[in-house]
């Protein structure tokens, strides 16, 4: 074995990575920012769900794999 867990061989995408992070650390933060003084955190759930928000979305607009935008 080269020293890589098996698990990573198969996150080779982006929203692969944020599905297994979500699974996996749970409610742990994932990101922080401030908003009008006050720190808001996100979970990795939260990301995850957003994010897939975002790909409905761009999906019922008719956006389809392989199409490059701009956001």
């Amino acid at each position: 074995m080269n020293g890589v867990a098996p698990l990573a061989n198969q996150l080779d995408a982006f929203p692969k990575i944020l599905i297994e992070n979500a699974r996996v650390r749970g409610t742990y933060q994932a990101n922080r920012k401030k908003y009008h003084g006050i720190w808001v955190t996100w979970s990795w759930p939260d990301i995850a769900k957003e994010i897939r928000a975002l790909a409905c979305g761009l999906k019922s607009m008719g956006v389809m794999p392989g199409d490059k935008i701009f956001v």
